[in-house]
């Protein structure tokens, strides 16, 4: 059986078609993926910027971020028995040292900075999702389980990159 141009020619249009079609839709999603990211980008700056304003009291060593690098890595360590001092505990890079005083199922943390000052307490709860983090009258919830790890702030809930979850 011979093939004629006349049999080719139109499927090579409806592939030139398609390949235009294609090319175009992939450039398209490109360039909205693009622009979400720049979107995202300063919707993060914007809440980032809120959170300081409105919790001026908890900078620059309470960020959810680093509360909840604290509390993945504390889950890990597993409860301590007796008081105990962590040096160089994860996301205080303040201190030196963070002392731990257990109050039965609860742990008083005094957070040391290299020339032996106090300069952060708080305590410290295991919680079924993660852990709890009391400061004064406030509390961060960490939730270190889940797709997207979240930090409640005991009046809103952010993600632990300051984004707040869909639906919260």
């Amino acid at each position: 059986m011979t093939v004629t141009v006349d049999q080719i020619l139109p499927v090579a249009v409806w592939l030139g078609v398609l390949g235009v079609v294609v090319f175009l839709a992939v450039r398209a999603a490109k360039r909205s993926a693009a622009r979400a990211r720049g979107m995202r980008g300063e919707m993060n700056a914007r809440i980032e910027a809120l959170f300081k304003a409105s919790f001026p009291e908890l900078q620059p060593h309470f960020h959810p971020a680093r509360v909840h690098e604290f509390v993945k890595e504390r889950i890990v360590r597993k409860a301590p028995s007796r008081n105990t001092t962590w040096t160089n505990p994860p996301g205080f890079p303040a201190a030196a040292a963070a002392e731990i005083e257990l109050d039965g199922l609860r742990d008083k943390v005094r957070l040391i900075g290299a020339e032996g000052q106090t300069f952060a307490e708080f305590v410290y709860e295991e919680h079924p999702e993660g852990g709890v983090v009391r400061l004064g009258k406030g509390k961060f919830t960490v939730n270190v389980k889940g797709k997207e790890p979240r930090v409640g702030t005991g009046i809103r809930s952010a993600s632990s990159s300051g984004r707040r979850p869909a639906g919260r």
